[in-house]
Protein backbone atom coordinates (compact mmCIF):
# COMPACT_ATOMS: atom_id res chain seq x y z
CA UNK A 1 0.00 0.00 0.00
CA UNK A 2 1.41 3.34 -1.03
CA UNK A 3 1.58 5.89 1.76
CA UNK A 4 1.07 9.58 1.17
CA UNK A 5 3.00 12.13 3.22
CA UNK A 6 0.44 14.85 3.76
CA UNK A 7 3.13 17.17 5.22
CA UNK A 8 4.43 17.75 1.70
CA UNK A 9 1.04 18.88 0.35
CA UNK A 10 0.72 22.68 0.26
CA UNK A 11 -2.91 23.51 1.06
CA UNK A 12 -4.48 26.84 1.87
CA UNK A 13 -3.66 27.98 5.37
CA UNK A 14 -1.34 25.01 6.05
CA UNK A 15 2.41 25.57 6.38
CA UNK A 16 4.27 22.62 4.86
CA UNK A 17 7.98 21.74 5.03
CA UNK A 18 8.25 22.92 1.43
CA UNK A 19 6.72 26.33 2.23
CA UNK A 20 8.77 26.61 5.42
CA UNK A 21 11.88 26.18 3.27
CA UNK A 22 10.73 28.76 0.71
CA UNK A 23 10.02 31.51 3.25
CA UNK A 24 13.67 31.82 4.47
CA UNK A 25 14.85 31.65 0.84
CA UNK A 26 12.45 34.44 -0.11
CA UNK A 27 13.60 36.56 2.83
CA UNK A 28 17.24 36.05 1.88
CA UNK A 29 16.49 36.95 -1.72
CA UNK A 30 14.63 40.11 -0.66
CA UNK A 31 17.50 41.09 1.62
CA UNK A 32 19.96 40.54 -1.21
CA UNK A 33 17.81 42.60 -3.57
CA UNK A 34 17.67 45.36 -0.96
CA UNK A 35 21.46 45.36 -0.57
CA UNK A 36 21.96 45.52 -4.35
CA UNK A 37 19.48 48.41 -4.62
CA UNK A 38 21.16 50.25 -1.75
CA UNK A 39 24.56 49.81 -3.39
CA UNK A 40 23.24 51.08 -6.74
CA UNK A 41 21.60 54.08 -5.08
CA UNK A 42 24.87 54.90 -3.27
CA UNK A 43 26.80 54.74 -6.57
CA UNK A 44 24.18 56.93 -8.27
CA UNK A 45 24.36 59.48 -5.43
CA UNK A 46 28.14 59.63 -5.72
CA UNK A 47 27.97 60.06 -9.48
CA UNK A 48 25.31 62.79 -9.21
CA UNK A 49 27.59 64.70 -6.81
CA UNK A 50 30.51 64.37 -9.23
CA UNK A 51 28.36 65.60 -12.13
CA UNK A 52 27.13 68.51 -10.02
CA UNK A 53 30.72 69.41 -9.12
CA UNK A 54 31.65 69.15 -12.81
CA UNK A 55 29.13 71.93 -13.51
CA UNK A 56 31.35 74.37 -11.63
CA UNK A 57 34.78 73.21 -12.77
CA UNK A 58 36.91 74.93 -15.39
CA UNK A 59 38.88 73.14 -18.09
CA UNK A 60 42.30 73.82 -16.55
CA UNK A 61 41.25 71.85 -13.45
CA UNK A 62 41.24 68.72 -15.60
CA UNK A 63 44.96 68.53 -14.84
CA UNK A 64 44.57 68.93 -11.08
CA UNK A 65 45.55 65.83 -9.12
CA UNK A 66 42.17 65.66 -7.31
CA UNK A 67 39.66 67.41 -9.57
CA UNK A 68 41.06 65.50 -12.52
CA UNK A 69 39.40 62.42 -11.00
CA UNK A 70 36.00 64.10 -11.47
CA UNK A 71 36.77 64.64 -15.17
CA UNK A 72 37.99 61.06 -15.57
CA UNK A 73 34.86 59.65 -13.92
CA UNK A 74 32.32 61.78 -15.79
CA UNK A 75 33.88 62.05 -19.26
CA UNK A 76 32.89 58.55 -20.49
CA UNK A 77 29.14 59.18 -20.12
CA UNK A 78 29.27 62.84 -21.12
CA UNK A 79 31.22 62.18 -24.31
CA UNK A 80 28.71 59.51 -25.32
CA UNK A 81 25.63 61.58 -24.48
CA UNK A 82 26.69 65.00 -25.75
CA UNK A 83 26.61 64.21 -29.53
CA UNK A 84 23.11 62.68 -29.18
CA UNK A 85 21.49 65.77 -27.66
CA UNK A 86 20.32 68.63 -29.90
CA UNK A 87 22.19 71.01 -27.58
CA UNK A 88 25.97 70.70 -27.52
CA UNK A 89 26.32 72.77 -24.35
CA UNK A 90 28.18 70.96 -21.58
CA UNK A 91 26.02 72.44 -18.75
CA UNK A 92 22.84 71.24 -20.51
CA UNK A 93 24.35 67.80 -21.05
CA UNK A 94 25.29 67.64 -17.37
CA UNK A 95 21.79 68.73 -16.36
CA UNK A 96 20.15 66.08 -18.55
CA UNK A 97 22.41 63.36 -17.14
CA UNK A 98 21.77 64.44 -13.56
CA UNK A 99 18.01 64.43 -14.18
CA UNK A 100 18.21 60.95 -15.75
CA UNK A 101 20.13 59.60 -12.76
CA UNK A 102 17.63 61.11 -10.31
CA UNK A 103 14.81 59.40 -12.24
CA UNK A 104 16.75 56.12 -12.10
CA UNK A 105 17.26 56.55 -8.37
CA UNK A 106 13.53 57.18 -7.93
CA UNK A 107 12.77 54.02 -9.93
CA UNK A 108 15.11 51.92 -7.78
CA UNK A 109 13.66 53.39 -4.59
CA UNK A 110 10.10 53.18 -5.98
CA UNK A 111 9.48 56.83 -5.09
CA UNK A 112 10.43 59.87 -7.12
CA UNK A 113 9.57 62.36 -4.30
CA UNK A 114 11.93 60.50 -1.96
CA UNK A 115 14.70 60.63 -4.57
CA UNK A 116 14.19 64.37 -5.04
CA UNK A 117 14.06 64.86 -1.29
CA UNK A 118 17.33 63.01 -0.82
CA UNK A 119 18.97 65.21 -3.44
CA UNK A 120 17.64 68.34 -1.71
CA UNK A 121 19.03 67.10 1.62
CA UNK A 122 22.45 66.47 0.10
CA UNK A 123 22.59 69.89 -1.57
CA UNK A 124 21.59 71.67 1.65
CA UNK A 125 24.31 69.95 3.66
CA UNK A 126 26.90 70.47 0.91
CA UNK A 127 26.20 74.18 0.55
CA UNK A 128 26.03 74.89 4.29
CA UNK A 129 29.25 72.91 4.78
CA UNK A 130 31.02 75.03 2.15
CA UNK A 131 29.72 78.22 3.77
CA UNK A 132 30.98 77.10 7.20
CA UNK A 133 34.41 76.21 5.84
CA UNK A 134 34.91 79.40 3.82
CA UNK A 135 33.63 81.51 6.71
CA UNK A 136 36.15 80.07 9.19
CA UNK A 137 39.16 79.25 7.01
CA UNK A 138 41.11 82.35 6.09
CA UNK A 139 43.50 80.61 3.68
CA UNK A 140 40.82 78.79 1.68
CA UNK A 141 42.16 80.24 -1.59
CA UNK A 142 45.28 78.08 -1.19
CA UNK A 143 43.32 74.86 -1.70
CA UNK A 144 41.77 73.99 -5.09
CA UNK A 145 38.92 72.02 -3.51
CA UNK A 146 37.78 74.92 -1.35
CA UNK A 147 38.22 77.30 -4.27
CA UNK A 148 35.84 75.08 -6.22
CA UNK A 149 33.46 75.18 -3.27
CA UNK A 150 33.52 78.95 -3.43
CA UNK A 151 32.30 78.78 -7.01
CA UNK A 152 29.47 76.48 -5.96
CA UNK A 153 28.13 78.92 -3.36
CA UNK A 154 28.79 82.08 -5.40
CA UNK A 155 25.19 82.19 -6.78
CA UNK A 156 23.85 81.96 -3.22
CA UNK A 157 26.12 84.79 -2.09
CA UNK A 158 25.01 86.88 -5.07
CA UNK A 159 21.37 86.57 -4.01
CA UNK A 160 22.25 87.16 -0.35
CA UNK A 161 24.07 90.41 -1.11
CA UNK A 162 20.81 91.79 -2.46
CA UNK A 163 19.54 91.56 1.13
CA UNK A 164 22.63 92.38 3.24
CA UNK A 165 25.99 93.88 2.40
CA UNK A 166 28.03 93.26 5.57
CA UNK A 167 30.48 90.39 4.89
CA UNK A 168 29.94 88.80 8.30
CA UNK A 169 26.16 88.78 7.84
CA UNK A 170 26.30 87.29 4.35
CA UNK A 171 27.21 83.82 5.69
CA UNK A 172 24.35 83.79 8.22
CA UNK A 173 21.72 85.10 5.79
CA UNK A 174 22.91 82.73 3.05
CA UNK A 175 22.50 79.78 5.41
CA UNK A 176 19.04 81.01 6.44
CA UNK A 177 17.97 81.32 2.80
CA UNK A 178 19.17 77.79 2.09
CA UNK A 179 17.24 76.45 5.07
CA UNK A 180 14.04 78.18 3.95
CA UNK A 181 14.47 76.99 0.35
CA UNK A 182 15.08 73.42 1.53
CA UNK A 183 12.04 73.53 3.82
CA UNK A 184 9.84 74.73 0.93
CA UNK A 185 11.10 71.92 -1.31
CA UNK A 186 10.46 69.33 1.40
CA UNK A 187 6.98 70.78 1.96
CA UNK A 188 6.14 70.44 -1.74
CA UNK A 189 7.43 66.87 -1.80
CA UNK A 190 5.55 66.12 1.40
CA UNK A 191 2.32 67.13 -0.27
CA UNK A 192 3.13 64.74 -3.12
CA UNK A 193 3.81 61.90 -0.68
CA UNK A 194 0.93 62.70 1.65
CA UNK A 195 2.99 61.87 4.74
CA UNK A 196 2.55 62.80 8.39
CA UNK A 197 2.74 66.39 9.54
CA UNK A 198 6.17 67.72 10.48
CA UNK A 199 7.93 71.04 10.98
CA UNK A 200 10.09 71.34 7.90
CA UNK A 201 12.31 74.15 9.17
CA UNK A 202 13.20 71.92 12.14
CA UNK A 203 14.00 69.03 9.79
CA UNK A 204 16.29 71.29 7.76
CA UNK A 205 18.07 72.50 10.88
CA UNK A 206 18.59 68.90 11.99
CA UNK A 207 20.43 68.20 8.75
CA UNK A 208 22.75 71.12 9.46
CA UNK A 209 23.39 69.93 13.01
CA UNK A 210 24.27 66.50 11.64
CA UNK A 211 27.25 68.12 9.88
CA UNK A 212 29.00 67.69 13.23
CA UNK A 213 29.49 64.07 12.14
CA UNK A 214 31.51 65.31 9.16
CA UNK A 215 33.74 67.45 11.40
CA UNK A 216 34.15 64.47 13.74
CA UNK A 217 35.52 62.35 10.90
CA UNK A 218 37.76 65.20 9.73
CA UNK A 219 39.35 65.55 13.17
CA UNK A 220 39.86 61.78 13.52
CA UNK A 221 41.43 61.40 10.07
CA UNK A 222 43.57 64.52 10.48
CA UNK A 223 44.83 63.29 13.85
CA UNK A 224 45.69 59.85 12.46
CA UNK A 225 47.48 61.40 9.49
CA UNK A 226 49.56 63.59 11.79
CA UNK A 227 51.14 60.43 13.20
CA UNK A 228 52.51 59.35 9.81
CA UNK A 229 53.78 62.70 8.46
CA UNK A 230 51.73 62.88 5.22
CA UNK A 231 52.69 64.96 2.18
CA UNK A 232 51.81 68.57 3.16
CA UNK A 233 51.30 69.47 -0.52
CA UNK A 234 48.52 66.91 -1.00
CA UNK A 235 45.23 68.84 -1.53
CA UNK A 236 43.23 66.47 0.69
CA UNK A 237 45.77 66.71 3.51
CA UNK A 238 45.71 70.50 3.19
CA UNK A 239 41.90 70.50 3.21
CA UNK A 240 41.70 68.33 6.34
CA UNK A 241 44.21 70.58 8.11
CA UNK A 242 42.40 73.77 7.08
CA UNK A 243 39.08 72.43 8.39
CA UNK A 244 40.39 70.88 11.62
CA UNK A 245 42.70 73.73 12.67
CA UNK A 246 39.98 76.34 13.52
CA UNK A 247 38.30 73.74 15.76
CA UNK A 248 41.36 72.34 17.50
CA UNK A 249 43.57 75.43 17.90
CA UNK A 250 41.31 77.31 20.38
CA UNK A 251 41.11 74.15 22.53
CA UNK A 252 44.86 73.62 22.28
CA UNK A 253 45.44 77.08 23.79
CA UNK A 254 43.38 76.12 26.84
CA UNK A 255 44.15 72.41 27.26
CA UNK A 256 47.91 71.80 27.65
CA UNK A 257 49.50 68.59 26.32
CA UNK A 258 49.48 65.74 28.82
CA UNK A 259 53.00 65.39 30.15
CA UNK A 260 54.06 67.99 27.61
CA UNK A 261 53.82 65.35 24.86
CA UNK A 262 50.28 63.96 24.36
CA UNK A 263 47.95 66.46 22.68
CA UNK A 264 44.45 66.03 24.10
CA UNK A 265 42.82 68.82 22.06
CA UNK A 266 41.46 66.47 19.31
CA UNK A 267 39.80 64.29 21.96
CA UNK A 268 38.27 67.35 23.66
CA UNK A 269 37.06 68.61 20.28
CA UNK A 270 35.39 65.27 19.54
CA UNK A 271 33.64 65.29 22.91
CA UNK A 272 32.50 68.88 22.37
CA UNK A 273 31.07 68.00 18.95
CA UNK A 274 29.18 65.02 20.34
CA UNK A 275 27.78 67.02 23.26
CA UNK A 276 26.88 69.91 20.97
CA UNK A 277 25.09 67.55 18.58
CA UNK A 278 23.03 66.04 21.39
CA UNK A 279 22.18 69.39 23.03
CA UNK A 280 21.15 71.06 19.75
CA UNK A 281 18.97 68.11 18.74
CA UNK A 282 17.32 68.20 22.17
CA UNK A 283 16.62 71.93 21.83
CA UNK A 284 15.10 71.39 18.39
CA UNK A 285 12.92 68.59 19.78
CA UNK A 286 11.67 70.89 22.53
CA UNK A 287 10.97 73.62 19.99
CA UNK A 288 9.18 71.17 17.70
CA UNK A 289 7.01 69.90 20.56
CA UNK A 290 6.07 73.44 21.51
CA UNK A 291 5.00 74.19 17.92
CA UNK A 292 2.87 71.07 17.49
Amino acid sequence: MTSICVDTIDTDGVQTPHSRLLHPLDRKRHRMDGLVNALLVMIIDLYIIMLFVRLFTVERERYDSMLGLVFSATDPLLLQLRPILPWRSMPITLGVLIAALVVLKGFLGRSMPLALGGMADTLLQLYVLIILITATVQEYYLNPLITLGQRLVRPVYKVTRQVVSQPSAVYVVATALLVVAHALVRLALHEALGGANETFIISSLRLIINLTVFFTYVIIINTLLSWVSPDPLNPIVQLLTLIATPIIDPIRRVVPPLGGVLDLSPLVALLALQIGNGVLHSLLSMLENSLT
